[in-house]
């Protein structure tokens, strides 16, 4: 229990963290000439939007919930969305997701020659690295670079890894996206990645023709990545998009519309693919709904208990810090309000749409794409999540199981459908799902499953393999050399040993 209450502490005070930084940067922000809503202000939005869809509940009371609630999780396992996926038994799909995650996890690299080693590529591949993120244009970074063993142009896009890529995640509000809408820190993620990484990634596929065009990321990435793939595919109809542990960022109709082109590798608890407005007010009802007496009677053991309330009395000690984050963004919008004339750029046609999505509740977002499930039996490898030291910092948080114990678990992979992921799981392992060494183990482990691909593709050249192989045995006696040769080059050995 001791990792959540630590996550719920480090949201707490990273979310007053983002608010005042957010008034800093107010201070020289100035209106958008072209009218359209600032990214400071999308973040103010959103984050408004969040507070309103949370509720009035204190943190003291959420946090026994949502404590109590992963405590059953973890007894009572939800059953895994979808059926199961033929790709689970692809030895070159699995091949394929496994090389993908690793292009998604290198841009995690802090520099070029960390990323070299992680990808097993030199680093004369990379076309255009841009390890940091933009906090002036609050995009992420990303990287271009020349996959060979893959014959593909890839565009890889970080994930959450500092200030900037948490003000982009905090910005839900819903804004119009092609034939959807999508959320909105994302959609302005996706615009910066593409007016910087553009002209390399047109000049890459200009210069090496017959490449295929690849985006990828991981969470804040893996949606950035499928967006801007989303634009690309204009000009290039055959771009491929991977995503892992991708965001909901698109209404479901845009999200299924993906599926062509995008597939999001998921792990069922993972919080981040349900993370949307929709599914917090669905949880603010499952708290009021919440059967406590059945969570107590699942608890048995007093040290759970002793925990609980220890950690309840901690966090009312936080609150004072919420109702302090609750002040600030009050003044937030008051000063957005002097600052941005935010109502006159919007017709009566928004006005209306806005009081409408007001008086239905929030508009629902999805993860996009073909949507893969892992999930293991038992659940989170039979480990609680730990916390590691001395450790590169996508290895330091996590379930490492040994090899017996990783021996014993039994991964699946289901195909599931948007509408799979209408609710927030809240269990021990929603953020240790979220990490990308949890889609590595998923993925060896079917891998373990399969025919291995590069055995049976690999051609019978052996003298004892062409006894079995007629084509190899017509090869073997094609290049071997006729007897009539050896006397013609003993003659020619004697005749020259003479001179």
């Amino acid at each position: 229990m001791a990792f959540i209450l630590r996550r719920a502490v480090v949201l707490v005070v990273g979310g007053s963290g983002a608010f005042i930084l957010v008034q800093k940067l107010l201070r020289r922000t100035k209106p958008d000439s072209s009218g359209q809503p600032s990214p400071l202000e999308l973040v103010a939005k959103g984050a408004s939007q969040l507070q309103n869809n949370v509720g009035a509940f204190s943190l003291h009371d959420t946090l026994l919930a949502l404590t109590a609630m992963s405590k059953v999780s973890e007894e009572e396992t939800p059953a895994v969305p979808g059926k199961p996926a033929p790709e689970a038994k692809d030895a070159l799909w699995l091949l394929q997701a496994q090389h993908w995650r690793v292009m998604a996890e290198a841009v995690y690299a802090p520099s070029p020659a960390q990323w070299s080693i992680q990808t097993a590529m030199p680093e004369s591949n990379l076309l255009c690295c841009n390890l940091e993120s933009n906090s002036d244009a609050m995009r992420p970074a990303f990287v271009v670079a020349i996959d060979g063993p893959f014959n593909a142009v890839v565009l890889a896009v970080r994930g959450t890894a500092d200030m900037t890529d948490m003000l982009l995640n905090a910005a839900a509000e819903p804004v119009d996206f092609k034939a959807g809408r999508a959320h909105a820190g994302l959609v302005h993620a996706s615009k910066g990645v593409l007016e910087e990484a553009r002209d390399c990634v047109d000049k890459a596929m200009k210069d090496h023709k017959g490449k295929k065009l690849v985006c990828v990321g991981h969470s804040l990435g893996a949606a950035t990545a499928i967006l801007a793939g989303h634009v690309l595919r204009e000009d290039y109809p055959n771009v491929e998009c991977w995503g892992f542990s991708t965001p909901a960022c698109l209404t479901l109709d845009a999200a299924r519309s993906c599926a062509e082109y995008a597939t999001s590798v998921l792990n069922n608890h993972d919080v981040v693919p349900r993370f949307m407005m929709a599914n917090l007010e669905r949880l603010r009802q499952e708290i009021s709904d919440f059967d406590f007496d059945h969570a107590r009677e699942i608890m048995r053991s007093n040290e759970d208990l002793r925990q609980i309330n220890t950690a309840a009395e901690a966090m009312k000690r936080v609150e004072q810090a919420q109702h302090s984050a609750e002040g600030l963004l009050a003044k937030l919008k008051s000063i957005l309000g002097k600052l941005v004339p935010f109502k006159k750029r919007h017709n009566h046609k928004e006005e209306r749409q806005e009081s409408n999505e007001e008086k239905e509740g929030p508009i629902g977002l999805y993860p996009p794409g073909k949507l893969l499930v892992l999930s293991s039996d038992p659940y989170g490898h039979g480990l609680m999540p730990e916390s590691r030291k001395g450790v590169p910092s996508m290895r330091d948080y996590g379930v490492f199981p040994s090899h017996e114990r990783a021996a014993k678990t039994k991964w699946t992979l289901n195909k599931a459908d948007q509408t799979d992921f209408e609710r927030l799981y809240i269990s021990p392992w929603v953020m240790s799902d979220h990490m990308m060494i949890t889609h590595m183990e998923g993925l060896d482990s079917l891998q373990h499953e399969c025919e291995p691909f590069l055995d049976r593709k690999r051609p019978a050249m052996s003298a004892q393999s062409s006894q079995t192989d007629p084509e190899a045995r017509k090869i073997l006696k094609d290049a071997s050399i006729h007897p009539l040769a050896w006397v013609f080059m003993g003659a020619f050995v004697s005749a020259w040993l003479r001179i």
